[in-house]
């Protein structure tokens, strides 16, 4: 039974357009070197629009290499007021091929 290399990545502090680059670079490498990432929000301060745009983008490329991606749950709570201010929030998955998959499905 191969065991799955999941990584957990903790995200803290501002969530924001400012610090895009960074935030994208930080998932794109945790993801690169792991089968699966669990994204630990508990610390973050402020999130905002792009963040979550990044998630949605990160989380199709993981879905289309076969990879997995989540929230903790004890992070979910701390973006679900941005999800519903922004229209990001799901009641159905937003892939085509799996309409149960959806970090921002509720």
């Amino acid at each position: 039974m191969d065991k799955i290399n999941k990584r957990i990545l903790a995200l803290s502090g501002d969530l924001t357009v400012l610090h895009a680059h960074e935030i994208k670079r930080e998932i794109t490498d945790a993801l690169k070197i792991s089968d699966g990432l669990i994204l630990d929000l508990t610390d973050s301060n402020d999130i905002d629009i792009t963040f979550l745009q990044i998630l949605c983008a990160a989380h199709k490329t993981a879905v289309n290499v076969g990879k997995n991606m989540e929230i903790n749950k004890d992070s979910y709570g701390l973006i679900k007021k941005v999800l519903y201010r922004t229209g990001f929030i799901r009641q159905m998955g937003c892939l085509r091929e799996n309409k149960n998959d959806c970090l921002f499905k509720e």
